[in-house]
């Protein structure tokens, strides 16, 4: 059939179709390439996961209530399936959770009820749990920052890699503990209450528990018996965002200036104290990460960029900052967390900075946990505004490996920009070709009209009468 002969009709019907069909299909296509394994949800805000070793056990931390002098809490184990092992409510906020390697134990921390110490430091506690959910003991500890807050100086836990010990920052003091609840050892900074040292004070520790530090206007070095090992001269100004390396070689902290234009500057130090770099920053960075390998630093601010530890870019992202990061045990891949409205905020990276794969849900991303084997990835959520049902959410996913040999290639095809935006990129096609028989029948219009409007205007023939 020559297009010409088609009416105006059919060519409004072919437009549809052209537009329709494909769209539905890339559409449904974007849907499942995005979907994770399983997702949990419930009241409040994820503020916290944690995996074991082989991602088989998941560790969640949830606020409830997280603001006023009202706070309360819940901790769930829930297996790598999606089931729920167990769930216990706790009269705390709870801000942050880990898990031992091998699931057998669960530590968590909240911030209790009640008015402010002073302007910055509340009460809280520490609970600890056994697999089956058994309390095994909670100790209260003071507490800094604030419910879901993210930051170095808010509260936060971790359980050694043998079970035997449990580190809490506080911000202003740090708390370790043995895992029967005795306090093996504690520091607290003596910077002025009310001081920006002391406002953004905070405490982290190695993975292997030998080496600990303490930030307020300089670095308190510990080694695991909580021995001073050294001390730093700077930085000066706020700590924003720490990181201890995986093998306790190095140390990088991040500062912001306290006026505009709020730059700040990243350091590196060594295990021994020794300054090895500096770079200037730009904005407040307060996401770092190292890889498993020392081989690279991955930090947020004004975009997400990765270093070697020779202080060189590898590459940078600009198009969004990793508000939470967790990076593969081998280093091949980084899985962050960024804030876009009305966008996927989970973006993973492979080693060269291409973004490999995007996704997720809508929300805060607080805390993204990869387990030590690579195999699966956990992600947990927390509402923009106020909780709600089904606000607080964890998704779990393959391990980045897995998922991006299953998905990367599909994702490549529907975003060719490389970029995740709110609709597939592949979707101007449909829509550029549904173009097509609308251009056709504009054509067609206009030319009726011109020749109607060149068209000789008839002359009537005079009657037999006229004659």
């Amino acid at each position: 059939m020559e297009l010409r002969r088609i009416s105006n009709r059919w060519l409004i019907i072919a437009s549809l179709i052209i537009l329709i069909a494909p769209t539905t299909i890339l559409a449904l296509l974007n849907y499942s390439n995005q979907q994770p394994l399983w997702s949990f949800t419930t009241y409040g805000s994820a503020n916290s996961v944690a995996l074991s070793s082989d991602g088989s056990n998941v560790a969640l931390g949830i606020a409830t209530q997280c603001c006023g002098p009202s706070r309360s809490g819940q901790v769930l184990l829930l297996d790598k399936t999606g089931r729920t092992l167990w769930s216990f409510g706790t009269n705390g906020a709870i801000n942050s959770v880990d898990i031992s390697p091998d699931g057998s134990h669960i530590a968590a921390v909240g911030y209790l009820p009640g008015t402010s110490i002073n302007d910055y430091t509340f009460n809280g506690a520490i609970y600890y749990f056994d697999h089956s959910g058994n309390q095994l003991w909670t100790r209260p500890v003071q507490a800094h920052g604030a419910p879901g807050g993210l930051e170095v100086w808010s509260l936060s836990v971790r359980i050694s890699p043998d079970g035997s010990r449990v580190f809490v920052n506080q911000g202003v003091e740090l708390s370790v503990f043995s895992s029967q609840g005795q306090s093996l050892w504690n520091y607290t900074t003596d910077t002025p209450i009310r001081s920006t040292a002391n406002i953004f004070s905070g405490a982290l520790v190695s993975p292997d528990f030998s080496f600990a530090a303490m930030l307020d206007n300089s670095v308190h070095a510990f080694n695991q018996q909580g021995v001073s090992t050294w001390n730093s001269t700077g930085p000066q100004a706020w700590i924003t965002g720490a990181a201890i390396s995986p093998d306790s070689r190095y140390l990088a902290v991040a500062d912001e200036n306290e006026g505009p234009p709020n730059n700040g500057t990243l350091f590196l130090f060594n295990k021994t104290g020794a300054l090895i770099w500096t770079r200037p920053l730009k904005g407040t960075t307060t996401t770092i990460s190292f890889s498993s390998d020392d081989s690279t630093i991955i930090y947020q601010g004004e975009g997400t960029t990765s270093l070697d530890l020779q202080n060189r870019v590898l590459w940078n992202y600009t198009n969004g900052e990793a508000i939470s990061l967790a990076v593969t045990s081998d280093g091949s891949y980084a899985v962050t967390g960024m804030h876009y409205s009305g966008q996927e905020s989970i973006r993973i990276f492979n080693s060269q900075g291409a973004l490999a794969w995007g996704g997720g849900g809508g929300g805060w991303v607080h805390q993204i946990a990869i387990s030590s084997d690579n195999s699966y990835t956990a992600v947990a959520y927390g509402p923009y505004s106020s909780p709600s049902t089904d606000s607080a959410t964890v998704l779990f996913y393959d391990g980045p490996k897995n998922l991006i040999s299953q998905r990367g290639s599909t994702y490549s095809f529907l975003y060719f920009d490389h970029d995740t935006n709110t609709l597939p990129t592949i979707l101007i096609l449909p829509a550029a070709f549904a173009v097509i028989p609308l251009v056709f029948l504009f054509a067609r219009s206009k030319r009726r009209m011109r020749s109607e409007t060149q068209k000789p205007a008839s002359v009537d023939k005079p009657s037999e009468s006229m004659k």
